[in-house]
C-alpha cells in the first residue's frame, strides 16, 4: 500500500496550492470572461472549455485556502471575478441563491 499522507499535510497543501492556482490561472482560466474551464492536459490550454459548477466550487476553495495562508493581491482579485462569475452564471436566482437584478 502506498504512503498517502504527504497529500492529506496541510502543510503540504499550503505548498502546492500556489503553483496548483498558478497553473490554473495560465491554463485554465477565463481571464477575458471570468470563470475556470473543465479540463485540459498538463501544461496546454484547457481543451474542455465548459464551465461546470464543480470546478467553479474547487477554485473558490482553491483560492480562500491559499488566501488565508498570506495575502495576495492577484488571487484576491482572481477570487472576487470569480464570485461575480459564480453568481452572475451559475447560480439560480429563483431558488434564492445567487443575486437578482
Amino acid at each position: 500500500m502506498a504512503d498517502d499522507s504527504r497529500s492529506e499535510s496541510p502543510r503540504h497543501a499550503a505548498r502546492l496550492g500556489p503553483a496548483h492556482l498558478n497553473h490554473a490561472l495560465m491554463y485554465g482560466y477565463d481571464h477575458e470572461r471570468g470563470g475556470l474551464y473543465d479540463s485540459g492536459e498538463d501544461n496546454k490550454p484547457a481543451s474542455c472549455k465548459d464551465k461546470i459548477w464543480w470546478s467553479q466550487a474547487e477554485m473558490l476553495a482553491a483560492l480562500t485556502e491559499v488566501l488565508m495562508q498570506a495575502p495576495n493581491a492577484t488571487y484576491e482579485t482572481v477570487l472576487k471575478r470569480l464570485l461575480g462569475f459564480v453568481a452572475n452564471h451559475m447560480a439560480d436566482p429563483s431558488d434564492g441563491v445567487g443575486s437578482t437584478p
